[in-house]
């Protein structure tokens, strides 16, 4: 399971899901038990499937599996064919239902600083 946490909250990824996060923001992420994490970079100027820029959860297909799995294990060494690639796997993630498992951040100072201590020393 990974952990992404920005301003906003966390955003959980269990096993088959995927995290967006759109490009310049922060974040933190952690990844909880034994787990096999793949990290794009896509160019900015690709939108992604969130129009609020927040982070989104996804279902992966098996498709976007295969397209993932195409960009971090064998790029293509020719830039056009990795930026079809690139294309084609952020139109599946729009379309892509949205499996949300988002923890807002608590609003309330003291839950705020209750939040930060468990993100610290987790039981």
């Amino acid at each position: 399971m990974l952990a992404v946490t920005t301003a906003l909250g966390v955003w959980i990824a269990p096993s088959q899901r995927a995290v967006w996060i759109p490009a310049g923001t922060e974040h933190a992420h952690r990844a909880h038990g034994p787990t096999d994490v793949r990290t794009l970079l896509f160019p900015a100027e690709l939108a992604g499937p969130s129009p609020d820029q927040t982070p989104v959860i996804v279902a992966v297909s098996p498709l976007l599996r295969h397209l993932v799995l195409a960009l971090v294990e064998s790029p293509p060494a020719d830039r056009q064919e990795r930026q079809r690639l690139e294309q084609v796997t952020v139109d599946q993630l729009r379309r892509l239902p949205d499996a949300p498992l988002h923890l807002p951040e608590p609003r309330d100072d003291r839950l705020r600083a209750i939040g930060e201590l468990l993100r610290q020393a987790p039981v």
